[in-house]
């Protein structure tokens, strides 16, 4: 996973996407308007609660079709209190050929990177429990 890529902070505005690098990350690329994105939102902060005791961050990055203000409410509707990120200039999307909302990445210490798509609730989550 490349931690390199430049993504601008919206909830943690002094943490860097870089300072993660070696450490095992879930990220989730969602746009704040999807409803898939949505629903999946309250399920993704109690599994994030459920793995940072295993010492996995997770992490969100709103796709560049987002602006900052549907990020905001997206935000505040929904509770978010995983760090949220914003792929601002598409360069994570397209760097890891993103095409469906929204779309999981597990990143383990190592940097290898198991990707999920067509998120489906439980089932996903179980899948990403089994790699941890």
């Amino acid at each position: 996973m490349d931690f390199s890529i430049p993504l601008q902070p919206i909830t943690r505005p002094q943490v860097n996407f870089l300072a993660y690098r070696g450490k095992p990350v879930l990220l989730f690329y969602f746009g704040p308007t999807c409803p898939h994105c949505q629903a999946a939102t309250p399920e993704i902060q109690t599994f994030a609660g459920e793995i940072r005791a295993k010492g996995v961050e997770t992490l969100a990055i709103a796709n560049m079709r987002s602006d900052f203000q549907e990020i905001g409410e997206f935000i505040t509707k929904y509770g978010v209190k995983i760090p949220v990120y914003w792929d601002t200039v598409r360069k994570f999307g397209e760097t890891y050929q993103v095409t469906s909302l929204p779309t999981l990445f597990l990143v383990g210490k190592n940097g290898e990177v198991y990707r999920l798509e067509n998120y489906s609730g439980h089932a996903s989550l179980d899948s990403l429990r089994a790699r941890i």
